[in-house]
């Protein structure tokens, strides 16, 4: 669901936050899921965010115009 992505997001990447910590978070802003769900989401999504890492520092195509081209 969106709003645990957000949140986890917001612990992992803006605030740098543990995975301990953000599990600590995640439970105390969504107290209907369990321990377990909230540590399987975690983990998928250091597993995706870091595998797609790539597409973030990827530069636009372009072009280089110098002297001789």
């Amino acid at each position: 669901p969106y709003p645990i992505l957000q949140k986890i997001e917001e612990c992992i990447v803006h605030y740098g936050l543990s995975e301990n910590e953000t599990k600590q978070r995640l439970s105390e802003a969504f107290p209907k899921e369990s321990e377990s769900s909230i540590l399987s989401k975690v983990d998928r999504f250091k597993k995706l965010f870091m595998s797609a890492q790539w597409k973030r520092e990827r530069l636009p195509p372009g072009f280089h115009l110098d002297e001789y081209g």
